[in-house]
């Protein structure tokens, strides 16, 4: 590979990672204010109905939320296509998805696109 098609890979990979990061994080917060009100019934029911086991119980509901949550983040991580397209729509005016397609191809032109990407790629 050329050196503007690893540039070019990196720089979306990198866009990969922190739109994963973006997503965990709201996923994160959304679960968390799902489960806020779960606890909140836990603590209220123990007020009325002796709860002997309320922390297992909030414990439980905790361990639940996150592991469906996980489950949910692996399943929904971002492809390198997709992560271009959203760069791209911030003004590199498709450069990173045709030099994603032309990875691989070695003629002129492609590695002129290529270059001049890796180029605009280091000013932003």
């Amino acid at each position: 590979m050329h050196e503007s098609e690893m540039q070019i890979l990196g720089f979306l990979k990198k866009v990969q990672e922190d739109r994963y990061f973006a997503v965990f994080c709201h996923v994160c917060g959304s679960v968390y204010l799902l489960l806020c009100p779960f606890v909140i019934l836990v603590e209220a029911l123990s007020k009325i109905v002796p709860m002997y086991y309320k922390s297992f119980y909030q414990i439980f509901i905790l361990l639940l939320s996150l592991s469906v949550y996980t489950i949910f983040i692996i399943s929904k991580k971002p492809a390198l296509e997709h992560s271009a397209l959203i760069v791209d729509s911030f003004g590199l005016k498709e450069r990173l998805t045709t030099s994603l397609e032309l990875i691989g191809v070695d003629t002129e032109i492609s590695r002129y696109v290529k270059q001049t990407t890796a180029q605009m790629i280091k000013r932003h």
